[in-house]
């Protein structure tokens, strides 16, 4: 993570144009997927966010669906997500970037209980089709008893969808809510 902060000092994400940062970012992008470090990734992304900087998106993402494509037989890179957190600043050009199909590609509903074992809030999860056949924009709308409702946002980066919905269908879909749900 120090190496993504080291560049992130060295680097103005804000300048749209600038190729040379876009090279640089697709470097940086390359070999933090090499290194397994998804958590960086996902830095890296939030920044580029934060700045509005949809053409680095754009470079990113490529790249990360560009890595899985490439080792699709060999499966050197493993899914990972990315939060991004409860807002997208300038959503709707985030949707036009990210080529987000308006309709979902699967949905669910997940109750969380309080201490009492009665039911809090839920989660509506939504799943969309990006323009990237391996990253899917995951939204989680939280509705709570207490008008405390928000919404979750992240990418998940995955060979298998459908997979991936079934082990989350299988986990426990009744969990306790702790103050660190409401926190993030």
């Amino acid at each position: 993570m120090k190496e993504l902060k080291d560049f992130l000092s060295e680097v103005d994400l804000s300048n749209i144009g600038d190729m040379e940062t876009l090279f640089a970012i697709s470097d940086i992008t390359r070999d933090l997927i090499d290194k397994h470090q998804y958590d960086a990734i996902g830095e890296l992304i939030k920044q580029i966010l934060e700045k509005k900087n949809f053409e680095a998106l754009t470079w990113v993402v490529s790249i990360i669906q560009e890595s899985f494509s490439k080792q699709k037989e060999k499966k050197n890179i493993k899914d990972f997500s990315i939060k991004i957190g409860r807002e997208i600043e300038n959503f709707d050009e985030f949707i036009k970037t990210m080529n987000i199909q308006q309709n979902p590609y699967d949905s669910s509903i997940q109750k969380i209980l309080d201490k009492n074992g009665e039911v809090q809030s839920f989660f509506n999860i939504l799943i969309y089709k990006t323009q990237y056949d391996n990253v899917y924009l995951v939204s989680a709308e939280n509705f709570d008893t207490r008008d405390n409702d928000f919404i979750q946002y992240k990418l998940l980066c995955t060979y298998d969808v459908d997979k991936y919905i079934e082990r989350m269908e299988k986990e426990d879909t009744t969990p306790r809510l702790n103050n660190d749900d409401r926190d993030r």
